[in-house]
């Protein structure tokens, strides 16, 4: 494992960026454990206390925070798997889950020049070949910067090469049967992944 790869994720001083819809900054799972955030699409960026520029319009950033890092023992919904991280959500996608490789590049450059130590991205596509070192360049660059950039294979059941999963120094993530024997028939098989 390179070295930029060994974290603390238990410590709230770890800044984990989601890449996604943004996120529904009044929940209680995260209070106190969000930094301002970003808007891809609109160039804003949240204020201190004003987290209106990533307001979350489609649900699924705010569930990809909340599988990292809801708090734990507060008696309410579940408990993350680092519930003592800090989130700073970054808005990539629209209202119907909509995005492009541009804003994705945006959102992430943004997260890394703020203090993300750590990038997920629950999303991704397929590219055409004579882009993909274009767009894998500042894939490139947050792993030379130390940050640990995280993303879906999918879960469309196809075998096909997806992106950002498959770029390099990005740790490709699909999903097992419950034994862990095998991919589950809903994940993308792509090339980035072994079992």
């Amino acid at each position: 494992v390179p070295a930029a790869w060994k974290l603390t994720t238990g410590s709230a001083d770890v800044v984990v960026a989601v890449l996604d819809s943004g996120l529904d900054a009044s929940s209680p799972e995260f209070a106190g454990r969000i930094v301002p955030g970003y808007n891809a699409f609109t160039g804003a960026e949240d204020g201190p206390a004003d987290f209106s520029a990533t307001l979350d319009d489609a649900g699924h950033g705010t569930h990809v925070s909340g599988t990292i890092a809801a708090a734990a023992d507060n008696g309410a919904g579940i408990a993350g798997i680092a519930p003592r991280t800090t989130i700073m959500p970054v808005k990539v996608v629209d209202a119907k889950g909509a995005g492009t490789f541009g804003s994705m590049v945006k959102g992430l450059d943004w997260a890394v020049a703020h203090g993300a130590r750590i990038v997920t991205l629950s999303l991704g596509g397929v590219l055409p070949p004579a882009v993909v070192s274009y767009y894998e360049a500042p894939f490139t660059a947050a792993y030379g910067a130390g940050v640990v950039v995280v993303a879906a294979a999918g879960n469309d059941g196809a075998a096909v090469t997806t992106y950002p999963c498959n770029f390099a120094h990005v740790i490709c993530v699909g999903s097992t049967t419950n034994d862990g024997s095998k991919v589950s028939t809903f994940s993308t098989r792509t090339s980035g992944l072994t079992l």
